[in-house]
């Protein structure tokens, strides 16, 4: 990242999550509000746990706003986790009696293992607290604020799914040029809720059955889709300052992430380049455009002026009801691993999620572009 930073600090069942984000121009008119469209989306979905039923706390701005509107200064957030009473002898941060029997038995998929032979732990419980995807929960509050600024632009971001499980979303494919978009993305999500709300909402509630009778999970894929963007964001004269590199780099970042793509790739089918190539058409007020996008509207690490179109590829929740086989590193005994509050599958929320850092990112790389140490000035220099 150039202009933009952030960081993030807190554990799945501590008192609280905390996200600093230093960068952001003043003039941005921010309140506790505009964090609420994405915590929400995040908490939704048919395959998500229990926890996400009690985990209603909102955003608070401690930092880097006053009377409504951005300083320039790093906005710190903070939020609560709800959960936390129940867990405080567990987590507790003073030396002292109580505390929890030290968890010595790893479980597959996650970073339980390798957490506790990096760090030299004694209890797996230390790394369960950070590593859990809890954590970005206050990666969606940052990327709300950068999402709240590109909407100043004219940028918008959306994330659908395409695949969770054996459920398959099928949207049309070429994918949206900009003069497919005149409304934005309004018609798309749209579209994508009533796919996930009608078409897809028997077979996804017999997926939950099916998974709750096998004490199994599943994955699946989530598109992330972004309007409204000029040429030239990214440069092709560096590796770091690739835009798909840096999308990339920041998608994989997810918990559970495991694949990442630009475009048509992992969710088209095409074999030539005579069929995959975008090309060129001029229309009656001279601008150039394509006929399709299948490059997801970055090519040589530069926006085309397309909408970027990207897909995350997320990997079935290593948290089964069913046991797996493991051993007690105390002992070195087989042992079955142990069960701990999970999702059935996560893809939704990871798209929530992917939407929040896509924004870091654009607004990163447009901030690089155009600069401004206020909104009104990036608004002066931004072209549309």
């Amino acid at each position: 990242m150039g202009r933009l930073k952030f960081l993030t600090a807190g554990e799945s069942h501590g008192k609280c999550l905390v996200g600093i984000l230093e960068g952001v121009p003043a003039g941005l008119e921010l309140s506790a509000d505009d964090f609420e469209r994405d915590l929400s989306k995040r908490s939704l979905g048919i395959g998500r746990s229990s926890r996400m039923k009690v985990e209603k706390s909102g955003v608070e701005i401690l930092s880097g706003v006053r009377l409504g509107k951005t300083t320039g200064a790093p906005i710190a957030v903070r939020i609560e986790n709800m959960v936390h009473d129940k867990w405080a002898d567990v987590v507790k941060i003073e030396k002292g009696e109580g505390g929890s029997k030290p968890i010595t038995t790893p479980r597959p998929g996650h970073a339980d293992y390798a957490g506790f032979g990096k760090f030299r732990l004694d209890d797996i419980r230390d790394v369960i607290e950070r590593a859990s995807a809890r954590e970005t929960a206050v990666r969606c509050a940052l990327g709300a604020i950068a999402r709240k600024f590109l909407a100043a632009l004219k940028i918008e971001i959306m994330s659908r799914p395409l695949v969770i499980g054996d459920v398959h979303f099928d949207y049309e494919i070429p994918f949206p040029t900009s003069q497919d978009l005149p409304d934005g993305l309004e018609s798309l999500e749209m579209e994508a809720e009533e796919k996930y709300c009608n078409e897809k909402q028997k077979e996804l509630e017999n997926l939950e059955k099916s998974l709750e009778e096998t004490g199994d999970t599943t994955g699946g894929i989530f598109q992330i889709i972004a309007s409204g963007l000029p040429v030239g964001l990214g440069s092709y004269t560096q590796a770091d300052k690739r835009l798909d590199a840096l999308l990339g780099y920041s998608i994989m970042s997810i918990p559970s992430v495991k694949g990442f793509a630009i475009g048509a790739i992992m969710v088209s089918d095409f074999h030539h380049g005579l069929s995959y190539m975008d090309s060129f058409t001029k229309h009656q007020d001279e601008f150039l455009s394509r006929s399709t996008n299948n490059a997801g509207g970055i090519e040589g690490g530069i926006t085309n002026g397309q909408p970027i179109i990207l897909s995350g590829c997320v990997k079935p929740v290593p948290t089964t009801k069913t046991p797996q086989k493991s051993f007690d590193l105390a002992s070195m005994k087989e042992k079955d691993s142990f069960y701990e509050n999970a999702d059935l599958w996560v893809v939704e929320a990871a798209g929530v999620i992917a939407e929040g850092m896509t924004a870091i990112v654009i607004m990163d790389a447009v901030l690089d572009k155009f600069g401004g140490d206020s909104l009104s000035e990036t608004k002066e220099r931004f072209p549309f």
